[in-house]
């Protein structure tokens, strides 16, 4: 079952002193109902592939997106009242690009490599519009931070799909992998820096 996002406020977040900073995190693309989203191949279900069983999220109307934009304003402003400092996340990449499931094919007996094809900056950033300028706006009117992972996940002109020193960056459509969080994500180290 998935949480509810965005999550219903337990009020000792806000009266907890040691909680100074807030980071709104998620998939942003996914959750606002975004037709750019391929839900037919993104992942987290518990069967075969991580394809079968997963929850997915319908398109939203607009009424729904401005119902959802409300939300996460009110959330941003209570927690900002209370004294806490706000950061918010945009989506990093995601796509078929970069998941290495589509490009590795198995038999009985061979496994076979399909070099990937490189994810444009350009395409990335469209993928997540509108939802993007959305957050954006949300941002201005509230004066939250900003993260944009694709700042540093992607040069400028390609999202990469390996590190530098050869390791996968994406376990899947949209998640990071392992390796890449702990070794080349560096954009949410000022959070804990910082204060």
């Amino acid at each position: 079952m998935n949480a509810q996002i965005p999550p219903e406020l337990d009020p000792r977040w806000l009266s907890d002193a040691r909680i100074q900073t807030v980071v709104l995190s998620y998939f942003w693309s996914y959750r606002y109902g975004s037709a750019s989203v391929n839900q037919a191949v993104r992942c987290c279900g518990n069967g075969p592939r991580g394809l079968v069983g997963r929850a997915t999220e319908p398109v939203l109307t607009v009424a729904e997106q401005d119902r959802l934009d409300q939300g996460f304003e009110s959330l941003v402003r209570r927690f900002q009242s209370a004294g806490k400092r706000v950061v918010l996340v945009l989506d990093n990449p995601f796509g078929e690009e970069l998941d290495p499931r589509q490009h590795f094919q198995r038999s009985w007996h061979t496994v076979s490599a399909q070099a990937p094809q490189a994810l444009s900056l350009a395409t990335a950033r469209q993928r997540t519009q509108p939802v993007r300028d959305r957050l954006l706006a949300l941002a201005h009117r509230t004066g939250a931070e900003v993260i944009d992972p694709m700042a540093h996940l992607c040069d400028a002109q390609r999202c990469a799909f390996m590190t530098a020193d050869g390791e996968l960056m994406y376990k899947d459509y949209d998640h990071l992998s392992l390796h890449a969080a702990q070794h080349a994500v560096r954009y949410l180290d000022p959070i804990y820096l910082s204060r």
